[in-house]
């Protein structure tokens, strides 16, 4: 059958039409399938991580493992903190709410302020983990004990990114220098603990 040409435009139509309708019913079935963008590739989270809104990560937390919960909700906006103290809380409250990228935006800003911080150091190391730059969190680690040696809290973060990455090796090393900087201690006691899970297979 031959279509006129006006046929041909209202079957062209009908097909845009047609189209645009799947798009957005398939839209709305799956609001969360979005392509990441290409320029915010990276590894992703170990497999093994602890998530923060678990039972180990609370008791991770007790330790001083994991930074503590700000005092207040995540902010839906970045509100305009500029001391130390109020990043290190805004900061804090981006990581309880699951906000990694800004908690991590956060305590760099804070480390600007406060270059020498092993704590600032030890906050951004494990929130770069959970963002799956686990390698990065290691170098911001050691960077943070290589000014502060005796800061027992970066260590115990060292063997324990370095134990969820597989490499017992290093991780009963900073363990066991966390132990070393005070074995009764909260910090100290988790580092024994975590050493339990780094010990070699018996031969």
């Amino acid at each position: 059958m031959k279509l006129s040409i006006r046929q041909w435009l209202l079957l062209l139509a009908f097909q845009l039409a047609y189209g645009a309708v799947v798009s957005l019913v398939t839209r709305a079935y799956h609001p969360c399938e979005q392509p990441a963008p290409v320029a915010q590739s990276r590894a992703p989270a170990p497999a093994t991580a602890v998530r923060p809104d678990s039972p180990a990560a609370e008791s991770l937390r007790r330790f001083g493992l994991l930074p503590e919960p700000g005092t207040s909700g995540a902010p839906a906006a970045s509100p305009a903190a500029s001391t130390l103290e109020e990043l290190l809380d805004l900061g804090n409250s981006y990581f309880t709410a699951g906000q990694y990228q800004a908690a991590a935006s956060t305590y760099s800003q804070a480390l600007g302020l406060d270059p020498s911080s092993a704590e600032l150091r030890n906050n951004l190391g494990i929130t770069l983990h959970y963002l799956g730059r686990s390698a990065e969190a290691l170098t911001t680690l050691r960077e943070g004990v290589a000014k502060d040696p005796a800061h027992q809290r970066s260590w115990l973060t060292i063997g324990f990114v370095s134990l969820q990455l597989g490499d017992t090796a290093r991780a009963r090393e900073a363990l066991q220098k966390a132990v070393a900087l005070g074995p009764d201690s909260a910090v100290g006691k988790e580092a024994q603990r975590l050493l339990g899970q780094a010990a070699p297979p018996d031969k």
